[in-house]
């Protein structure tokens, strides 16, 4: 997916001239069926959040971008150092953002990453912990987006297994997928 690609290109251009180590797995993502501005917004928002969360870092930077395709479903995973201050209160993700007098704007990245996950019948859960932050992303196939939306279909991702890189994702009542990061 060139636009996929430029994007990602992007940003770890940026990590890195901001000396933040980055490691990106990609799958083939031409069966995603988000529009090319989706895509920006999906892995824009993900890898600023990243970058700007390891900037608040002296050493230690890192960000690990992960992508799975299985069954016609990606699994994308973006993973990040983070200082331990900036964990979130309570189960709500605090913006730190206060760079500018007016702060309209800031904290929206993870909204616009929800909305577009949301629009394809797909799951946005992030976790934060032990100086790491998640985002992780289920889209379900393009022919399967239809069916997941008229079915309104739960798909649930449990974060407990973050830890040993496997992600467990309750599609529906009978059907648990694993995936291994």
């Amino acid at each position: 997916n060139l636009i996929g690609d430029a994007v990602l290109a992007d940003k770890a251009a940026r990590a890195k001239r901001e000396n933040i180590a980055v490691e990106i797995e990609l799958c083939d993502l031409t069966g995603l069926p988000l529009k090319p501005d989706e895509i920006c917004s999906l892995f824009g928002n993900l890898l600023d959040n990243a970058i700007e969360a390891c900037l608040r870092l002296e050493r230690g930077r890192k960000i690990t971008v992960t992508c799975r395709v299985r069954e016609r479903e990606t699994y994308l995973s973006v993973r990040n150092t983070m200082a331990e201050e900036d964990i979130a209160q309570g189960k709500r993700l605090i913006s730190i953002k206060r760079d500018r007098e007016n702060v309209v704007g800031h904290g929206l990245g993870l909204r616009s990453v929800e909305r577009v996950v949301n629009r394809y019948a797909g799951e946005l859960v992030t976790d934060a912990g032990q100086g790491i932050f998640t985002a992780a992303v289920w889209l379900p196939g393009e022919r399967e987006v239809e069916q997941e939306k008229g079915m309104q279909a739960a798909c649930r991702i449990d974060m407990r297994n973050m830890s040993d890189k496997r992600l467990i994702i309750t599609v529906s009542p009978v059907r648990t997928q694993t995936v291994v990061f």
